[in-house]
């Protein structure tokens, strides 16, 4: 005959579950790992705190471990850990078998290798370069006169230098002079015979728009 569980009847039923368990459980500390009995209901207090998440494989046991060794499994010491961390990423066991200046082998002693370079570089191996016929076809400073040279700023024309001139010497007028042609900010420049507007003359015949013009576009 079949048997089935009420409402009525369903909460007995996992009130007696409960207390199964919980008299099981009498026994244990909590944060313990606990475990069940060989009778499948006593649960049993392993003795262990849990401290951390505790994989599902874990082995409960005291375990003593020693320093690795080249020839036996352990754990890192604080000292390889130290040597490990002072090695860059991406070193390598490199040794340097060679070094040779000019074709000539040089000794390596102590990691070092020293270059002498006393029989290099001396007056004599340079005495056919940078003479005075290989500079002749550059600039001197005799040649470099006429360039352009900024003297500084006047405010009105009249106000330039009218001796001791240099041809290049450069000023900005700040006030305009329509005798010389001369626009507010002109610069000029001393050519050897008169003063030069770097600035050239631009004559722009600008006038205004008249009412009437508009009226014209939208007739």
């Amino acid at each position: 005959m079949s048997k089935f569980i009420t409402l009525r009847n369903l909460s007995r039923f996992l009130d007696k579950i409960k207390g199964i368990f919980v008299k099981a459980a009498t026994n244990t500390t909590k944060g313990h790992v606990v475990t069940f009995g060989d009778d499948g209901k006593t649960i049993i207090d392993s003795g262990f705190e849990i401290k951390s998440s505790v994989p599902a494989n874990a082995d409960f046991t005291n375990t003593t471990y020693e320093a690795a060794t080249t020839t036996k499994d352990g754990l890192l010491t604080s000292t390889d850990k130290t040597k490990i961390d002072g090695i860059a990423e991406g070193a390598q066991a490199n040794v340097l078998e060679s070094v040779k200046v000019n074709g000539t082998a040089v000794p390596i002693a102590d990691k070092a290798v020293n270059i002498d370079l006393s029989s290099y570089a001396k007056t004599s191996a340079l005495s056919s370069y940078a003479i005075k016929e290989s500079l002749d076809d550059y600039a001197k400073k005799s040649d470099l006169t006429n360039v352009y040279t900024y003297k500084g700023t006047v405010n009105t024309y009249a106000e330039l230098p009218t001796s001791g001139l240099t041809e290049g010497w450069v000023y900005n007028i700040e006030t305009a002079d329509d005798t010389h042609n001369i626009k507010a900010g002109d610069n000029v420049a001393w050519n050897g015979t008169s003063w030069d507007n770097l600035s050239g003359l631009l004559e722009l015949d600008i006038q205004e728009v008249t009412e009437s013009e508009i009226d014209a576009l939208f007739a």
